[in-house]
């Protein structure tokens, strides 16, 4: 009786040890991913971008409108904040440099 209650100690310790390194490995597998986005410069692009999504919600949402009209006589209204009006819609890594030439 006494061997079996020690092999279910022993049983249940190895499973609890078991659980201890898997999340112990996975905050250091997560640690090295953001060691790896740190030296590409991904990390700071995020934490900034955090950052600045907290400073608008505490300022609150400005909202004005802009109007816009076309040659055809039609009027644009942009009721969108500036915010989300400037947001740009591309990343940084995409698209390429043109040289602007007036016409």
């Amino acid at each position: 009786m006494t061997v079996l209650v020690l092999l279910v100690i022993l049983i249940a310790f190895l499973v609890v040890v078991a659980i201890v390194l898997s999340v112990v490995v996975y905050y250091m597998r997560k640690g090295i991913r953001f060691v790896k986005q740190v030296a590409n410069g991904e990390a700071a692009k995020d934490y900034f971008k955090h950052q600045g999504s907290s400073r608008k919600q505490q300022r609150g949402q400005q909202q004005t409108n802009r109007t816009t009209r076309t040659a055809d006589g039609l009027t644009i209204v942009d009721n969108r904040s500036p915010e989300k009006a400037n947001k740009k819609i591309f990343a940084q890594d995409e698209g390429e440099y043109v040289d602007f030439t007036e016409e």
